[in-house]
């Protein structure tokens, strides 16, 4: 008898391009502050190591979802142009991926709202 969902495993179980698709629909389902959201994933992932800037790039280019084309990949850091603010936010690959890990580990199943 699990108290966690069954989706939980699974999940964890996927490849990480698969994974981070994964992620990133159930991102757009999330519609206050989306693209902070979107951006930490990526970072989430990217800090890990287990996802190589090409494969940012793919997934980018594959576009989980049509606000994820607002997001560039930059050297050590991601572009996110906001719809709402008409701004853009500068994102350290480097500084801000471990803030939100933990954000982002919940929305992938480890924790229920």
């Amino acid at each position: 008898m699990r108290t966690h969902s069954p989706r939980t495993k699974p999940a964890s179980a996927l490849p990480p391009l698969a994974r981070l698709l994964l992620v990133l629909q159930r991102l757009n389902q999330i519609h206050d502050r989306w693209e902070m959201r979107s951006a930490a994933a990526f970072l989430l992932v990217a800090c890990r190591g287990e996802i190589t800037k090409p494969e940012l790039e793919k997934a980018l280019t594959m576009g989980a979802g049509s606000g994820y084309r607002n997001i560039v990949l930059m050297e050590d850091a991601l572009l996110v142009r906001t719809r709402k603010e008409k701004g853009v936010l500068v994102v350290s690959l480097t500084e801000y991926g471990r803030g939100v890990a933990g954000e982002i580990e919940g929305l992938m199943g480890g924790q229920s709202n």
